[in-house]
């Protein structure tokens, strides 16, 4: 069964909606000028051909009151493009992904901000395909990064940024017009030095697209959250892993430069990582679903897989570095305990009864595979730090080593 995806804005006056035909099923993302409100989910043939605004109204009264009333408490509507908006170096590292590039970049046009530079880091290249891209559009700046690995790519991209804000993206993401104004606008407050954005799908059109839909991390990506330094607990941890599982993102480049950027010996997890040392540092964090971005990668079963892999292993193998830290040794020991017999105990054991039982349930492989992950992770970042020593002469002989701007 296929999906079709319609979005409607509230601000605006609704119209009808054709249906589709046949088994396509119709998902509409729901908004409030910026702020993503929810999904409506309607079968096949469950509404006729069209839906009239009427319905429309009626259906996002009934399902989506409380989200509705969420999101004009926080006026998204609100946001414009101010004069002293600050200054945005936009980062994106991709390695041999032309066509997906050449569509986020072609999406980066529609940008409604006033100053920003786009710096494309070129990961160790086996052709000319990502440059001739880059060519392309006379506001990218292409840089290559020899060493193969996101978190040099990353590190390559703050370094030569000339701005005060840092963001980062997927180069399989497009981005909604004002996903910078909505960005930016959380660094009025001097206390935040990172905002991470939402990152939904532009398409739904396979089965694996719909199951992480329906996890808990896509409920998390609508809500606006806020972080703040001071006790850690289990749900901040989680939390933290929630929001870093997507990479729309940004840091205050004094911040992370403070912090000498990404830690080269994680790959999986870097993110998180980052999101850990802002708040150990004594700032604040803001997940913010307004500055929104949209996956163009089609999902398959094995890429789903694979991520159920890596969120294990990303959450695991940063839990393992903070093991020694002097302030968040237990916290990351019990969160990783915690996160493991909830995993093994609680959610295995639920849904296994309700697969037996035939029953909706998530499904039990990706939970296993998560376990899988987080126990590949066991000796993962000791194995990253000798790997970074080992390598870091080679590439300082060959001159592959960049200091920072």
């Amino acid at each position: 069964m296929g999906v079709r995806i319609v979005h409607i804005d509230l601000a605006e006056p609704l119209l009808p909606i054709r249906t589709g035909r046949g088994r396509t099923e119709l998902w509409i993302l729901v908004k409030l000028a910026l702020h993503p409100v929810g999904w409506l989910k309607c079968r096949p043939g469950q509404f006729g051909k069209v839906i009239s605004p009427e319905l429309l109204s009626r259906l996002i009264s009934e399902q989506l009151s409380r989200e509705v009333f969420d999101a004009a408490r926080q006026r998204g509507s609100d946001l414009t493009v101010e004069s002293d908006a600050p200054s945005v170096s936009l980062i994106i590292p991709t390695r041999n992904n032309a066509p997906a590039l050449k569509r986020l970049l072609a999406s980066l046009v529609w940008l409604k901000y006033l100053r920003f530079e786009v710096i494309v880091v070129d990961n160790a290249p086996k052709d000319d395909a990502t440059r001739d891209v880059c060519a392309q559009f006379d506001f990218v700046h292409h840089v290559v990064e020899p060493r193969p690995g996101i978190p040099y790519a990353r590190n390559t991209g703050w370094q030569v940024a000339r701005n005060d804000i840092v963001a980062y993206l997927d180069d399989t993401s497009i981005v909604d017009p004002q996903w910078l104004t909505a960005m930016t606008a959380n660094y009025a407050d001097p206390r935040v030095d990172c905002v991470a954005g939402a990152h939904l799908p532009s398409t739904l059109d396979t089965t694996s697209a719909r199951i992480v839909e329906r996890s808990p991390a896509a409920y998390f990506d609508l809500h606006r959250r806020f972080f703040a330094p001071g006790a850690w607990n289990t749900s901040i941890w989680l939390d933290l892993a929630r929001s870093a599982a997507q990479t729309n993102f940004s840091v205050r480049r004094s911040a992370i430069a403070q912090m000498n950027g990404f830690d080269p010996a994680l790959d999986r997890g870097g993110v998180l990582d980052l999101f850990t040392r802002v708040l150990r540092d004594g700032a604040h964090l803001i997940h913010d679903p307004r500055a929104l971005a949209l996956d163009q990668r089609r999902l398959t079963v094995q890429r789903l897989h694979q991520q159920a892999v890596d969120f294990g292993f990303s959450l695991a193998v940063c839990c393992s570095k903070f093991f020694h830290d002097a302030e968040l040794a237990n916290s990351s020991a019990i969160t990783l305990r915690r996160w493991v017999r909830e995993q093994a105990l609680t959610q295995l054991k639920s849904n296994l009864f309700a697969a037996v039982r035939l029953q909706p349930h998530f499904p039990v492989r990706l939970i296993l595979l998560e376990l899988a992950g987080a126990l590949l992770a066991a000796k993962a970042y000791r194995r990253g730090v000798r790997h970074v020593k080992t390598d870091s002469l080679r590439f300082r002989q060959k001159g592959m080593v960049r200091k920072a701007a």
